[in-house]
Formats: structure tokens, sequence, C-alpha cells
């Protein structure tokens, strides 16, 4: 991993190299995987009085995928110390396991899943103690995994759509802290 400041940016390199070997038996089924995985990670912040820019890429070479990208751009807008505002849009993929593809249940056919997302939100402060924040999301995943009772496998959905809101509040005393969330979501499988 490798960070740098320059000016109001600062940037961040990550080489993520991993040789997993996973064993593992679970109701009579057993298994032993080896998987190879090599990633490239880069991520610029970038603060200029009251924006904020975050972008992040990843390039993955993935043993039994191949390659993938995943990305994320988020803008932030602190209009005063007590309101900020912020939107992001997002890429991303999760490749199935060896538990997911060989494991009790597993599927070594799985595809990884593919998913895209869109948030905005805000945040307002009434003093230096309380925060209350609000998020609206939306989630569109591709190959979702999924358990499929019936045939008691793994099994990739189609398409996934995930939509929700979340509010959320925090207080940080002296001698406490309280956090808590409550969330609507509404997830349908196409």
């Amino acid at each position: 991993q490798y960070s740098v400041m320059t000016g109001s940016h600062t940037w961040m390199g990550v080489i993520y190299l991993v040789d997993e070997n996973a064993r593992s038996t679970s109701f009579g089924t057993s298994f032993e995987k080896n998987t190879s995985v090599k990633a490239v990670f880069i991520e610029d912040q970038w603060l200029k009085e009251k924006h904020q820019i975050f972008l992040a890429f990843r390039l993955t070479d993935h043993e039994t995928i191949g390659n993938k990208t995943a990305w994320n751009a988020e803008y932030a807008y602190d209009s005063s110390n007590r309101w900020k505002m912020n939107v992001g849009i997002a890429h991303a993929f999760r490749t199935p396991d060896a538990t997911d593809r060989y494991g009790f249940g597993g599927n070594p056919n799985l595809a990884p899943e593919v998913a895209n997302e869109i948030q905005f939100g805000f945040r307002f402060r009434p003093d230096a103690q309380q925060l209350v924040s609000f998020e609206f999301y939306q989630n569109d995943i591709e190959d979702l995994i999924e358990f499929d009772f019936f045939t008691l496998q793994l099994r990739n959905i189609r398409q996934t759509e995930i939509r929700g809101a979340q509010v959320a509040y925090e207080y940080n005393g002296e001698n406490f802290s309280l956090r808590t969330h409550l969330m609507r979501q509404k997830a349908h499988n196409a």
C-alpha cells in the first residue's frame, strides 16, 4: 500500500496478491481448493473548500472468473458545518468463494454477482454531539447468489432489484454514545 498527498488530493494505491488454500468438511462434503487472486486498487480523495470527491478503481485477475473491474465515484457538498449532501454511483462484483462452489450445497458453476448502485443522502448536525442522516439507494444485482431450498444448492438469480431508505441518529456524549438506524428496504427478484 502506498499513499501520497499532493495539494488537495490524497492518492492511494494497493497491490493485492493472495494464494488461498481452502479446506473444509461439512455434512459429509469435503473439499480442498487453491485459488489465486491478483488485484490493483487506486483511489483519489479530493477536498477543495466545501467540495469532496472520491474516486476508486480496482482491476482484479481472479483464477476462476478472469479479469473484472470495480469502481466507485462519490461527491459531497458541505453547505455548512451543519448540513452535508452526498451522491454516489458504483459498479462492483463478488466472486463465489470455495465454500460457495464446493461446500455443502455448493455449485461449481456459479457466476460472480455484479452490482450497480446509486445512492443519495444528506446529514444534519444539530450540535457537536448529534448527527442525523438520511440515505436513499438503488442497487441492481445480476446473478445474485442465493440458496435454493428445493434443490438444496446455491444458484444464481438472474436479476435482483433492491430499493431502500435509511434514517440514522448518533449521539456522542462524555460518558456514553448512542447509535440507531431505521431501514426500509424492498427487494424484488426478476
